[in-house]
């Protein structure tokens, strides 16, 4: 009977002490599970943390990702803006390049017209020179000539006006002439008819 009661109480300490042990167990799983909490706790909020930063990152890159795509379409609008000007220059080299080509074209016939308009201009030079020669000469000539018709043309008129003074004697003596027969007759007459009264007076 004592040995039962012994055993009873043997095992009735090992169950104690099992027991002991296994609330020694429960308080260390309680503590682990505690800390574990804790620490799931310091972790939940070291997570929120870093999710809010992650969050804010995560906007910043958004907007920073519209910022960069804002600026990449400006960048491809200013692109294709630049392309379009350089498409533009380059007509536009192109363009003064003919029109270049074109003035250096007209530079040179305007250089060999000018060529040809200074001969022209010696030729002509020595044309009026000559002309103004000829003309020099043919004035004198004129000169000469006017002279020469002026003495003609008094020499003209003074012997037109002697043949004028002389068919006026001419005529003068014509008239004289004609006029001298009836002088005479009647001279005659007066004379006769002056005799015989005379002739009969002395009688």
């Amino acid at each position: 009977m004592e040995k039962d009661v012994a055993e009873a109480t043997l095992a009735a300490q090992q169950w104690k002490a099992k027991a002991m042990e296994m609330e020694e167990q429960v308080q260390l799983l309680r503590q682990t599970v505690e800390e574990l909490k804790e620490s799931s706790n310091q972790v939940e909020r070291e997570l929120e943390s870093q999710l809010q930063e992650a969050l804010s990152k995560l906007a910043q890159t958004e907007q920073d990702n519209a910022k960069l795509t804002r600026e990449l379409e400006h960048f491809r609008k200013r692109q294709a803006q630049i392309a379009a000007e350089r498409v533009s220059s380059e007509e536009q080299l192109r363009q003064s390049r003919t029109s270049l080509t074109i003035t250096e074209q007209q530079k040179r016939n305007l250089e060999l017209l000018n060529d040809m308009l200074e001969k022209r201009e010696r030729e002509l030079s020595c044309k009026s020179s000559e002309l103004e020669s000829q003309l020099e000469g043919a004035l004198e000539t004129y000169a000469m000539l006017r002279c020469e018709h002026d003495e003609q043309k008094q020499k003209s008129l003074e012997q037109i006006q002697r043949l004028k003074d002389q068919l006026s004697e001419i005529a003068l003596d014509n008239q004289l002439q004609h006029s001298k027969p009836n002088n005479v007759m009647i001279d005659s007459e007066a004379t006769a008819t002056g005799g015989g009264g005379g002739r009969g007076g002395r009688r």
